[in-house]
């Protein structure tokens, strides 16, 4: 079991919200709730910490959902336009096999979304081969939105194909154990702007076996040292293990016209005036300060996915097995 922390549920309703907006987050909740070993909450927006511009404090949802599921093996955090499969819950399974604490992260693939019949013309053409085309035409029934998860016909892996994989520092989902992090001396973060990501995974990083040490940073991550057995080859107790989840655990992030990176940027107007431009990009940049937080220069020289030392893998007969990427070793 583990915990995907919802916080839109009161802001997708909303007339406000862009119809291919309110598809894109009720496709993740859809997707999400609905996995087999998923523990899915909804926070309202309304009972987690925000901050000035009204954007939920990351550290906050994670301290509200450990209270109400205390005993879940691994908390996640997804966000709301990233949909995913079954195989992502094979992998944290994977993962628990092997460690007790790991900080799983993974590259997205990016498929440009649509919403009801902005899809209708690309769909008749593929159906232009199709021979059952005829009968379902003469019955007067239209295509099904291929873009609704909630369809009994959605189909993941199509839409995977057509997608393209996005930089290893765009870093949309984590999951993580419950000792990995002390969440209440992490900088008060907030979903959807930049930097919190790449924070993250650069200060996980140095927990690992030969790094630069936590000593390099400003605070002492609460880690479960409890356990220390040489003898015991089967499970890591000690380490953190940074874990690559990209190959086995794959995602979508369903593009809209924000883009690929949004991070709150808005469409500059002839109207909008210089107050207006600088409370904006006060905005976009906030977590860009906090990231100052024992990292002075705001540079994450080992926030990428690719840094992970462990990566998740298929085996020849498709288990999933945790790589190490210098020593290779599998299990």
């Amino acid at each position: 079991t583990f915990v995907c922390t919802d916080v839109t549920a009161n802001v997708v309703n909303q007339q406000s919200c862009p119809k291919l907006r309110r598809r894109i987050e009720n496709n993740t909740r859809h997707i999400w709730s609905n996995l087999k070993h998923v523990t899915f909450r909804s926070l309202p927006s309304s009972s987690v910490d925000t901050n000035i511009f009204g954007l939920p404090v990351l550290s906050d949802m994670f301290a509200r959902m450990m209270t109400l599921c205390p005993h879940a093996a691994s908390y996640t955090y997804i966000n709301g336009d990233i949909i995913g499969t079954q195989e992502f819950v094979e992998t944290i399974d994977a993962c628990k096999l092997k460690f007790d604490n790991f900080f799983m992260v993974g590259r997205r693939t990016n498929v440009r979304w649509k919403v009801d019949g902005d899809e209708k013309e690309e769909e008749e053409e593929n159906n232009n081969n199709n021979k059952n085309k005829n009968s379902s035409s003469s019955n007067g029934s239209s295509t099904y939105d291929r873009y609704d998860a909630a369809h009994p016909s959605f189909d993941f892996q199509s839409h995977l194909r057509t997608g393209a994989l996005f930089v290893p520092n765009a870093i949309d989902y984590f999951t993580f154990t419950k000792d990995v992090l002390d969440w209440s001396i992490v900088p008060p973060f907030v979903v959807g702007r930049a930097a919190y990501d790449s924070w993250l995974v650069d200060t996980v990083y140095r927990f690992q076996p030969g790094s630069a040490g936590v000593d390099e940073v400003m605070y002492s991550p609460n880690i479960n040292n409890n356990a220390n057995n040489d003898d015991d080859h089967d499970r890591t107790h000690n380490d953190v293990a940074l874990i690559d989840a990209t190959v086995t655990a794959p995602v979508i992030h369903q593009t809209d016209d924000n883009g690929d990176f949004s991070w709150g940027r808005q469409k500059k107007t002839s109207s909008s005036s210089e107050r207006n431009a600088t409370r904006e990009l006060e905005d976009t940049n906030y977590n860009l300060r906090l990231a100052k937080w024992g990292n002075s220069r705001r540079k994450f020289g080992k926030g990428k996915t690719e840094n992970a030392p462990w990566e998740t893998l298929r085996d020849e007969k498709g288990r999933i097995g945790v790589h190490h990427r210098e020593f290779g070793l599998v299990w």
